[in-house]
């Protein structure tokens, strides 16, 4: 095959970043912090340039939920290779979901809700996972145990923000990987001795904020700097890119709702009135409230009918619950909730969204 040169000018790359292209005896490379830092951008132009040069380059691109992986680092791959006018070179693909390179290497996506497919992946060369805050314990598991090539040493790009549900010191990716230190950006080598022999899996943190990122827009930087005030909670994740703890009284409504604090026990439902149904996909299981009007002596009033607990944390769950509970009101419901509903799906094999998803299974 005819070599061809490529030069990409060095100014690219954020200057926070740039250490990162020499990934020489490292295993996993964890880049956290707040939103707007750029850490996205950045990995994906480190790994089309690996996949350009590389002489063997198999990559999973791995998430949570599988549709959420073409909205995400599907899409950052394309947006990088268009603005580097690189095009020629790369073929993107939406069935099956992938990116291969003229000289044959590769990216395959695969998501956690069904891990066989990242079982099934031979000789991968390493795996970008993105937003891995949502990954759970196991899934850690079946992705580092699955990493398993003939053709050299893997490598795994880790991006998230510092953010889980409940106490942040009892989450595995903390415990495992950050509680021995106070430093945010640090080199660390955990030992595993077997058959007698001592084998090391070495790991680097990169920590970062929309500060270091040029290209946050000061609208947006005023967004998360408004956070100090309003939520602090969030303001130290989104904003500082720290992990943090909820304080009681200033708390996510989805994690610390109360029925007692939350729940009208003195509502009656309005047979005249429409249903809200607000759900939140960025939570694992999924969040779900029910709104409704209700009428009293004074008037009418906004209502929280309850907070649904989804049996499975499945679409098709929730929509049997709904359907069992509150027939009557669902030809005039409404569906909404975060904009992650628009982008991917919860344990539904067919290529359509959340929310897509729950109007089907209601009938709507």
């Amino acid at each position: 095959m005819t070599e061809i040169e490529i030069e990409i000018d060095k100014e690219v790359f954020l200057p926070c970043y740039r250490h990162l292209q020499d990934d020489k005896g490292i295993d996993i490379d964890f880049v956290y912090g707040s939103r707007d830092s750029g850490k996205s951008r950045d990995t994906a132009q480190r790994l089309v340039l690996k996949c350009l040069s590389d002489d063997y380059f198999r990559h999973i691109l791995a998430r949570k939920t599988f549709n959420t992986i073409k909205d995400s680092q599907w899409q950052v791959i394309k947006d990088v290779v268009d603005d580097w006018k690189l095009n020629d070179f790369f073929t993107f693909t939406t069935n099956p979901l992938a990116i291969t390179c003229s000289n044959g290497n590769k990216f395959i996506a695969r998501g956690f809700d069904d891990p066989h497919k990242i079982k099934s992946i031979q000789n991968p060369s390493g795996a970008w996972v993105e937003e891995g805050n949502e990954l759970s314990a196991d899934d850690w598991i079946i992705l580092i145990t699955s990493l398993r090539s003939n053709k050299g040493k893997t490598k795994i790009d880790f991006t998230f923000n510092p953010e889980c549900e409940g106490d942040y010191e009892q989450f595995w990716l903390y415990k495992d990987y950050f509680a021995h230190t106070t430093d945010l950006s640090f080199t660390a080598t955990n030992e595993i001795t077997f058959s007698g022999t001592i084998h090391t899996v070495t790991y680097r943190a990169t920590h970062t904020t929309y500060l270091q990122n040029p290209y946050c827009t000061p609208q947006r930087a005023a967004t998360y700097e408004g956070l100090r005030k309003t939520n602090p909670y969030f303001y130290r994740v989104y904003a500082l890119g720290l992990w943090g703890k909820p304080a009681p009284g200033n708390n996510p409504f989805a994690i610390h709702y109360d029925p007692k604090q939350h729940e009208s026990i003195e509502a009656v439902l309005c047979r005249d009135k429409p249903l809200t149904i607000s759900i939140d996909f960025n939570l694992i299981p999924f969040a779900v409230t029910l709104h409704h009007i209700y009428r009293d002596l004074k008037g009418e009033h906004h209502h929280i009918v309850k907070e649904i607990d989804v049996p499975g944390g499945t679409i098709p769950a929730l929509c049997k619950l709904l359907k069992d509970g509150y027939g009557y009101w669902l030809p005039a419901c409404q569906v909404t909730g975060d904009s992650s509903g628009n982008a991917g799906q919860i344990n539904m094999e067919e290529q359509r969204s959340n929310f897509e998803s729950v109007q089907l299974g209601l009938g709507l």
